[in-house]
Formats: C-alpha cells, structure tokens, sequence
C-alpha cells in the first residue's frame, strides 16, 4: 500500500472518487455488465489484507469478488446528480476487506440519455487510478490485474515493518498529526489526533457540499490562455483562486491554491495514490487574478517544490486537481457520445477537522474538445460565481449541472443547458 492510501486507511476518511458518464443514447445492460467484468479483472479487483506484523504495511489481494451491478429506472431530468449522490451513499468503505472497493451503477433518464457512475474507494484508488482502471476495463486489458495471493505473509511483513513499512507509517503518524495541529478546537483535535495514532480516529458525517459542474470547450481556454501569456492550467488556477476569494467575499490579501502533482509516469495503471503535493501561493493582491505571466511564474516555481505524497491538504484553502486527459477508450466504452465527470465527495471526515463556507475545490479534466471543472464548496452561491467567473474571462460555458446545500448525501438538483 503506497503512503498515500495508508494516509486515507488510517484517517478513517470517507471521500470516494466517483466518475460519471452522461451519455447521449441508450445504454445496454450487457455492457454495464461486461464493463463490471473487465473491472474486477484488473487493479481495482483487489481486497485489503491486514498486515500480521506491527509496522509492516497492509497489503492488496486479488479478490473473487464481482460488485453487483445496479440500474435504475426513470430517473427525471434535472435530477442526474441527485441520483449520483445516492450512489455516492450506498457505498461503503467497511467492503475493502472484502473486494468490494467500488460499484458500477447505472440509470435511465426520462428524456433518453442515461447517466452511468463508478464510485472507487480513494484508499484503493486516486483520480487518475480510477482512470487507468477504467481504461484497462475499456480495452479488454487485463495485463494489470493484481497479485492472487492468499494473504499476509509473515516472512513478507516482517521484512516490510524493518524496512519501507516503518519508514512510511512514521511518514503517515506525523502527517496525520499535522492535519490537526491549527483546528479551533485544541482539546478535541488532541483526542482525535491520538486515535488516529493508535489505528484511526473517530469520524463524524458531513454536510455535502454544492456541486456545479461545468463543461468548456478546451480550444477556448488554451486561446485566452495563449493570448494572455499564459496556460490552460494557469488560466483553471486563477478561475478557482477567483472564484475562492469570491465565495468568502475577499478582495485583498494572498490566496494559496494547494495542487496534487502526479508522481505517475506514462502508462502506469496501478491504483495506489501517487501524487505530490504543493502549494501555489498567488501573492497579496486586491481583486481578481488576471496576470497570467505571473500565474504561470508562480505556478513553475511551486511545481518545482512539490511535497511528499503523505502530507495532505490542511483544508485552509482552495485546492485544484487536475485529473487530466481521458482515454478514447473509457470515454466511449458505452458506444455513444458522453461526458465525463470526476468528483470526490466527502462523507465522513476526522472530527474537528475545519470545513467553513470560503474554502473551495475544484477537479479538471478533458475530454475530447471538452474540459470539465467539478467544484465544490458549502456556498449557496457558488454557481453564481462560478458562471460571472468564466464571463470576465469571456470562456463560454457550454453546460452546467449543480447541487443544493444539503446536511446529506442526495441534495436537490438542477441542470442547465447553456448553448
């Protein structure tokens, strides 16, 4: 298990990674069942194994396990990401030790189009995991397939507790003490802090947050990009920066976007989660990012120091991830026009970590000629932002789903066509 996913094991911390297909036709149960199929015989058909041996890593075992796959009927316009909540819902993290990892679910909308989502547990998976596996699914691959091994071998543990296993859980213990150190609430982040030393602290459900999604062609971001002497990804840091201090209502100061940074090389189709971390501190300034030279600048210099894969992000600020570009393969694996959605959707988190109206997330991906841009905040306003955001920019945006604010899983939707 790599340190990232033993960070999330130890923190008890529910945020799956789900991705959503919307797509334009008919979707056949053989297929769902075939991609189920193709799913379970490669990395994400894996069951956690505990480790016998104190400071030696748990590990992952092929599992026999199919998870069941779901449909659903009738599902009313407007509502697709409602339904997507639910599936969010249904899944637990409690079915690692027995191979059930993640579900593939699927329903129909009464307008014809159907919405498929494949919910991943992001203790087996990160987001560019999930998309590897859904590749190798797509594909027929099954050359990634994990290890059919019976379980923890003590020789085998023994070696990884004198070895990386003690090195990576000292990594995790300080990271994970870290994570409480600047709550408000020194006595309780203490208690919780303790716990998750001794094997996982105690986690309380959390309010779910606004969903809005919206869809952009990818030429538009990369001319305005170009034209203002920066990049795409330049130009999503200063969309989500703007964005953050619009939320809180900031109009001076420094904002820092934290940004996960691949460690995955080309063709890497493991799981585990292989990523960085780095911050990309914008500068005191009074209103809106527009300098995207400066952006670019200031984002090369914090790439440059990226952090370990185990130190997490403290939730004090806006964060992007950019999940990147999605094969042709898994983008078409339903025969038919689609687009896809990534998101990690909190459930449950330690106690006492913070979780205030101003902070922001936000997930980027492409497909195709298609960006997409998840975020995610407590605001009630924030589609508004988002939308007044992409104006000044001058980027249209092409579609547009967002959640209400809701105390649980399964809000109030609304979908909006903007052609």
């Amino acid at each position: 298990m790599t340190g990232g996913s033993l960070l999330m094991n130890r923190l008890g911390m529910q945020a799956p990674m789900q991705m959503l297909w919307f797509v334009e036709a008919d979707v056949q149960r053989s297929r769902l069942d075939w991609f189920a199929d193709e799913l379970a015989a490669g990395p994400l058909g894996a069951r956690l194994v505990s480790a016998r041996v104190p400071g030696a890593r748990p590990t992952w075992a092929a599992s026999r396990l199919r998870p069941v796959v779901t449909v659903d009927p009738d599902v009313p316009v407007g509502d697709e990401l409602v339904w997507a909540d639910e599936q969010i819902g249904r899944f637990s993290e409690d079915d690692l030790r027995h191979g059930g990892g993640w579900r593939l679910s699927a329903a129909a909308v009464v307008d014809g189009t159907w919405v498929v989502s494949l919910v991943v547990s992001h203790t087996l998976a990160d987001g560019q995991g999930v998309v590897a596996a859904a590749d190798a699914a797509a594909r027929g691959d099954r050359a990634h397939a994990v290890a059919d091994t019976t379980g923890s071998h003590v020789g085998a543990d023994v070696v990884d507790a004198l070895t990386g296993g003690f090195a990576e859980h000292a990594k995790v213990a300080a990271a994970g003490v870290i994570q409480f150190l600047p709550l408000r609430e020194p006595a309780r982040a203490v208690r919780n802090a303790v716990g998750f030393l001794r094997g996982g602290g105690t986690t309380v459900d959390i309010a779910q947050p606004v969903t809005t999604v919206v869809a952009v062609d990818s030429s538009d971001l990369e001319t305005i990009a170009e034209h203002g002497g920066g990049t795409a990804t330049g130009l999503s840091i200063a969309v989500v920066a703007n964005v953050a201090r619009a939320v809180s209502g900031t109009t001076s100061g420094e904002t820092a976007v934290g940004m996960p940074v691949s460690r995955r090389a080309d063709g890497n189709a493991e799981t585990g989660l292989q990523v960085g971390v780095t911050t990309v501190r914008l500068g005191d300034h009074t209103g809106r990012y527009t300098d995207l030279r400066d952006v670019r600048a200031r984002s090369k210099k914090a790439y440059a120091a990226a952090g370990s894969n185990t130190g997490g992000m403290n939730g004090k600020g806006p964060f992007l991830s950019s999940v990147g570009h999605i094969p042709d393969a898994a983008a078409d694996v339903f025969e038919a026009p689609a687009t896809l959605i990534p998101r990690a959707q909190a459930v449950r988190v330690p106690v006492g970590f913070p979780l205030t109206t101003d902070q922001l997330g936000a997930l980027r991906t492409f497909n195709g000629p298609i960006t997409a841009f998840t975020f995610t905040s407590l605001s009630d306003t924030l589609a508004d932002h988002i939308e007044t955001e992409f104006g000044h920019w001058e980027v249209p945006i092409r579609r547009r789903w967002t959640t209400s604010v809701t105390s649980s899983v399964g809000a109030a939707s609304a979908i909006a066509d903007v052609r």
